[in-house]
């Protein structure tokens, strides 16, 4: 009899013990030791970001003044300090900041002045001054720019007909309520040296005056062993801007650019058209070194170029209605001596490229 009642006591006495392991392991759940750990407070202090003038607050890219990153495209935007510091003298020279973006050689005398191509589409109709396009062939100056905005892929939404590669506007400088005024000295190798003056001048409390200025002149490495003729360059620029009712409800812009070229034309080097292949690509010539010029000094490259534009922005409570008006005329002539691949540089040139054109714009 007490075997049974000991057999039958021990699945109790089991049950109890489990009891107790499980009353154990609730109780060290409940104990301080294994609670939510509370870390100290850390402080960070750290100045607010300064802004350096690399990267641009507003553009007009996108048709309004608005920060670039609320615009969903891939832009670019060459800003004044970065012009500044990098001492751009030329359009060319600044838009070396962007990727996806090269430069035409002209070949054939074509398309001459600032050939652009973006994202390997022609960007002919689809260079823009201040909004408005500006499509002539000629050497683009950067003294009187503000900043450069370079939007890449499709924008026929927001300018209409164009190509698929994007667009590149110029933003003018424009008269500010302040007087400041700036003279730059630039001096390289090869002849180089420029001159620009940034003149701003507060006229009235809501009217001012800004006027740049730009000089310069360039030679080059490459010479004419026969005639010891170089390659050179000679450039000058004027650009005014009147500004009136500043910061009031209707504001004008009147705006004048002035630019000038005379320059004898590098036409490059000759291309062996024995080296071409399937692909039509040719190798650049053996025959003669390269630093050989084929110019003379009688060759030359002249144009000028004046363009006004007048605008008027009115200032509603949350949005603005600006209007614009342009008149431009561009001159430029050209005759420049193509290198040769048979025929050595002379006194005389080889094989001349002329162009001569005259081109007046409203829109």
């Amino acid at each position: 009899m007490s075997k049974k009642l000991t057999s039958s006591l021990l699945p109790l006495s089991a049950m109890m013990l489990a009891g107790l392991s499980f009353s154990t392991q609730a109780e060290e759940l409940k104990s301080p030791e294994n609670t939510e750990q509370v870390l100290p407070t850390v402080t960070v202090k750290a100045n607010a970001e300064q802004p350096d003038g690399l990267r641009a607050k507003t553009t007009r890219v996108g048709k309004i003044a608005q920060d670039p990153q609320d615009i969903p495209q891939a832009i670019t935007v060459i800003t004044r300090q970065l012009m500044d510091q990098q001492q751009v003298s030329s359009f060319r020279e600044a838009l070396r900041n962007v990727s996806g973006l090269t430069f035409n050689a002209a070949e054939g005398g074509g398309r001459s002045g600032d050939n652009v191509l973006l994202r390997g589409f022609y960007t002919f109709g689809d260079t823009y001054l201040d909004g408005i396009r500006d499509t002539a062939q000629y050497n683009r100056e950067a003294f009187d720019l503000e900043q450069i905005d370079v939007l890449r892929g499709a924008a026929a939404m927001l300018f209409g007909r164009g190509q698929a590669g994007g667009v590149i506007n110029q933003e003018s400088k424009s008269a500010q309520l302040k007087d400041a005024h700036s003279v730059k000295f630039s001096l390289g190798s090869h002849d180089y040296t420029e001159a620009t003056g940034d003149f701003n001048k507060q006229l009235t409390d809501s009217s001012a005056l800004r006027v740049n200025v730009m000089k310069r002149g360039e030679s080059s490495w490459r010479v004419n062993p026969v005639t010891d003729s170089k390659p050179t360059l000679d450039r000058e620029g004027l650009a005014i801007n009147l500004g009136l009712g500043l910061h009031t409800a209707d504001e004008f812009n009147i705006n004048h650019l002035h630019t000038k070229t005379d320059d004898n034309p590098d036409y490059g080097v000759p291309f062996n058209n024995g080296t071409a292949g399937a692909d039509l690509t040719r190798r650049p010539t053996t025959t003669f070194p390269v630093d050989n010029f084929w110019g003379v000094d009688t060759n030359f490259d002249r144009s000028n170029t004046e363009i006004s534009t007048l605008s008027h922005t009115h200032h509603f409570a949350n949005s603005d209605l600006r209007t614009q008006i342009r008149t431009a005329n561009y001159e430029r002539v050209y005759w420049a001596s193509a290198p040769s691949n048979t025929t050595a540089p002379d006194f005389d040139g080889n094989s001349a490229k002329t162009r001569k054109s005259d081109t007046d714009t409203i829109a």
